[in-house]
Parts: C-alpha cells; structure tokens; sequence
C-alpha cells in the first residue's frame, strides 16, 4: 500500500479507487484479471488528447504535420503500463484529470515540440523553395558518422540539381544534419536571388 502510495505522489494524481490502479499495474501474465483492457483506453485518450494538444498548438499545420507530430510511443511495457494507468485515471475522474495528467507529464517534449517547430523546418522550406521554381527535389546523402553510438556526430550532403549546388551540415542525428545543410542550402539559394 505504501508502494501505491508513493506512485500516486510522483504521479501527481490521488485515485478514489485505488483498486483500478492495482488493476492498471497487474500484467496479463497474471491472469485473467489484467491490464490489458485499460491499456486499450488509455492508449485512446492519450492519442486523443496528445493529438488535441498539437492541433491546438500548430493551427496552421496540415494533417500529415500533425501525425509526425503526435508521432508513436510504442514498444515497451512501460508504455503500456503508463497507458494503463491513463485508462484507470480516466474511469476514476474522467477526461479532465486524464487531461491534465498527460499535459502534465508530457509538457517537456511538447515544449521542445513547439519550440523546435516554431518556424518552418529548413527541409520543408526548401522543397516548397524549389517546387516554387519547378526545381527537382534535394537529394540528402548521409557522407559520414563520428563518435560513440551514444554521442554521434552526422555529416550530411544535400544535393540540388536545378540550380546545380551542394552543401553539407552536421549535427547530432542525421535528421539534424539534413536540417542545416537544407538550412545552407536555402542561405546560398537566397544570396544567389538577390
């Protein structure tokens, strides 16, 4: 009891029910009486509210944006124990405890979401540049990977046909390498517009 206890604290939530928090916690290897179908409703309401929170967040935004955005966080028992627990929140209070618990608890990368995507991505920037000019798409060759594979560095070439040029960027994944070397290629684009 103490344990739960202690989880309600760090999950910033005091269920009425402890009972279906025992339950979002208990794996189906246990049996019949398991997590598995409040995992099925917190995976909705936290796909409902992450996608409500972007929408919100991005108005000019098309969809295709907004699924990149709200992305997929799949792929461990602790996804879906953390879902479980979303479903017993919302049986126990409903949508706006959910709510506030998933703003809650995902505020840091829907911060460095919004921060990150304030502005265009040079990448996008570049394609509709040249789609602008009927211009061929930028060709990204990944040129070289430095580093430990928990500290790489990328090195990225991007490649334009019409206006012939090429440039480089780095970074610390190859996406962010091809966002400055698009973000150069735009700088070279320009200077040579004026």
């Amino acid at each position: 009891m103490a344990d739960l206890a202690r989880l309600q604290k760090i999950l910033g939530y005091q269920f009425d029910d402890p009972k279906l928090l025992e339950l979002a916690l208990t794996h189906r290897s246990m049996g019949n009486r398991n997590n598995e179908r409040l995992e099925f409703l917190g995976d909705s309401i936290l796909n409902h509210i992450i996608a409500e929170d972007v929408f919100r967040r991005f108005p000019k935004a098309r969809e295709g944006e907004l699924s990149r955005m709200r992305g997929h966080r799949r792929a461990s028992i602790l996804a879906d124990a953390l879902e479980s627990v979303l479903g017993a929140i919302l049986l126990d209070s409903g949508v706006d405890a959910c709510r506030h618990c998933v703003l809650v608890w995902f505020d840091e990368p829907l911060q460095a979401l919004a921060e990150g995507s304030a502005a265009k991505d040079s990448k996008t920037e570049l394609q509709e540049y040249l789609q602008g000019r009927s211009g061929s798409l930028p060709e990204y060759e990944l040129l070289e990977v430095q580093g430990q594979p928990h500290d790489q560095s990328f090195r990225v070439a991007c490649r334009l046909r019409q206006p012939e040029l090429v440039v480089e960027g780095s970074g610390k994944s190859r996406r962010k390498a091809e966002q400055v070397a698009a973000s150069h290629a735009l700088e070279k684009l320009a200077a040579h517009d004026r």
